[in-house]
């Protein structure tokens, strides 16, 4: 038996929050923000993200994590590139954000994604692991292939001037409620 990851998809309702996190860090409302929550290591490929969002004009790119290639990755990012480290208000942030990328190349069920989803933001990924199930093409977000950072740049692009498939991302999102994860365990103890 499959259970899916979950979240609290209620706690990525946050009125205000854009304004906050955006007034708070220096950005202004006008600016367009892409954002990427995960660790700064080889599986989740950031400077294949880093590659790809150059072909991007006039947007910001938000990492925040930390881990091996922190480093590296604050050498290579240009001034449209700001590396947060840890934040503890992941939610906040994707509120102030446009859209949400990510250049993995080996992906579980990625929890990044599905917050994303939540809050409302449409998904420029590459289609590693489970990231398909999660992310419909076309609809809720751009699917591209591992390794393809062209695409992926043409990817962002296109889900900035797309914000309607964060729309559809949130209500599909909704599906992945923690308390749809919760009920199936309970129901699976139960059964057992």
């Amino acid at each position: 038996r499959v259970i899916a990851n979950g979240v609290d998809t209620a706690a990525f309702a946050r009125p205000g929050a854009r304004e906050r996190w955006r007034a708070a860090h220096g950005f202004l409302e006008t600016d367009r923000i892409v954002v990427c929550v995960a660790r700064l290591d080889r599986q989740k490929n950031p400077l294949g993200l880093l590659e790809a969002f150059a072909r991007v004009p006039d947007a910001h790119l938000v990492l925040a994590g930390r881990g091996s290639l922190e480093d590296e990755v604050r050498r290579r990012a240009g001034k449209r590139v700001h590396v947060l480290g840890v934040v503890e208000e992941v939610s906040e942030l994707l509120a102030a954000a446009d859209a949400f990328a990510m250049a993995s190349d080996w992906e579980g069920n990625p929890m990044a994604v599905l917050e994303a989803m939540a809050a409302g933001l449409p998904v420029a990924a590459t289609a590693a692991g489970g990231v398909p199930e999660l992310v419909e093409d076309g609809v809720t977000g751009v699917l591209v292939p591992r390794g393809d950072m062209r695409a992926l740049g043409d990817a962002i692009a296109f889900a900035l001037a797309h914000p309607e498939m964060g729309a559809a991302g949130r209500a599909r999102a909704a599906r992945f409620d923690i308390s749809e994860m919760v009920t199936s365990y309970a129901g699976l103890f139960e059964k057992l």
